[in-house]
């Protein structure tokens, strides 16, 4: 019994002493100005090229006090993107995940993210990468904005996309195409407004690790998991801020049929996220919708009516493509605009519809998120 006593005195004291330790040093690096603590979360799979490109970029950095850990994780069995992280680990401090069998996108992140003890997080895709002040311009952003818990700004275009990539880039930016989703893609101003899923994306997105105390990535979502994370973390009273300085350089899709899927996914997963969040249901997610509705319905009650409505949107679509081919300079920009702008508008639509028949399959199988 007394061994017993003596052992839980020593216990309780030495308990002590670690939390005044603790105390001790925390009242010491808040004195001294300590390094912000930061992990540069990246998922990459069979691109370990352009992967090596956003390293470097991460490497290159300048004129920053941040202390940066890398959490990489490879989504599926590239030994190629292993050796090449294994050939860095002396250059920067990095925490590797392998994975043979590939996660989806939102169990890999959130698998990510409780390894992470750091006290922000930057998500970044392995297909960007960085201007060389891109962290200074986050640690300015964070030291005069101390409240916020989330913030980002928007990707661009990279220095070496070829004409198709310069086209797409720049339908991206436009309402026409993206609505109010093109802050996403382009820098409108220095002005920094308040964040939500409208004008935040997952590719360039600083959040504090104890944000996703109240609420994780879905795991089942083939897109838009950002989105429907945002929407609810905003509700919760999380506080968001766009950084339009705050930019990262995106390789963008190479081809129309890669296009069609990432639109056609974006449709399907933004309708099941409206569905399962009814909170976050704007008007403006329905405007690609109404237009193909207003279409046929158009057609469907006098033919000449929809003709007319039809032969305003060419218009309209030759017109923004015309202003973009002469951006561009290229005379095949104005031809790929046009396919590109009819695939943004009809695509996501129909996609939406198709996400009406997954939430019922999803409820039908009990599905949360």
């Amino acid at each position: 019994m007394t061994l017993l006593n003596y052992n839980n005195s020593m216990s309780f004291s030495w308990n002590k002493f670690k939390y005044m330790a603790k105390l001790r040093y925390r009242i010491s690096n808040t004195l001294c100005g300590a390094m912000l603590e930061v992990a540069v979360l990246i998922l990459t799979y069979g691109r370990v090229k352009l992967l090596e490109k956003c390293v470097t970029s991460i490497l290159n950095q300048t004129s920053h006090d941040l202390n940066l850990k890398l959490y990489v994780l490879i989504n599926g069995d590239d030994k190629e993107a292993l050796n090449y992280i294994n050939s860095i680990i002396d250059k920067l401090r990095i925490q590797i995940i392998y994975k043979e069998d590939p996660l989806s996108v939102g169990e890999a992140r959130n698998e990510l993210i409780k390894e992470i003890k750091e006290e922000w997080i930057c998500f970044l895709d392995d297909d960007i990468y960085l201007d060389s002040n891109y962290f200074q311009n986050a640690q300015s952003f964070m030291n005069e904005y101390k409240e916020i818990e989330i913030f980002g700004g928007p990707d661009s275009n990279t220095d070496n996309a070829n004409n198709f990539q310069e086209t797409l880039s720049l339908v991206m930016e436009n309402f026409f195409a993206t609505g109010p989703t093109n802050k996403r893609h382009k820098s409108f101003g220095n002005t920094i407004i308040d964040g939500n899923e409208v004008n935040l994306i997952l590719c360039n997105l600083w959040a504090k690790r104890s944000v996703f105390e109240l609420k994780l990535f879905p795991e089942k979502f083939r897109r838009n998991e950002e989105n429907y994370l945002l929407a609810i973390l905003k509700d919760m009273g999380i506080r968001m801020k766009y950084v339009p300085y705050l930019i990262v350089h995106h390789n963008r899709k190479v081809d129309y049929k890669k296009i069609i899927r990432v639109l056609y996914l974006a449709g399907v997963y933004r309708t099941v996220s409206m569905i399962y969040y009814p909170k976050s249901i704007h008007i403006i997610f329905f405007v690609h919708l109404l237009f193909v509705s207003s279409l046929i319905a158009l057609f469907l009650l006098n033919t000449n009516l929809g003709l007319t409505f039809l032969t305003l949107y060419f218009i309209t679509v030759g017109i923004q493509s015309l202003i973009i081919a002469m951006r561009s300079k290229k005379i095949f920009s104005f031809f790929r605009a046009i396919v590109l702008f009819m695939i943004f508008n009809f695509v996501y639509p129909v996609g939406q519809i198709h996400g009406v028949f997954k939430t019922i399959k999803f409820k039908v199988m009990g599905q949360e998120f």
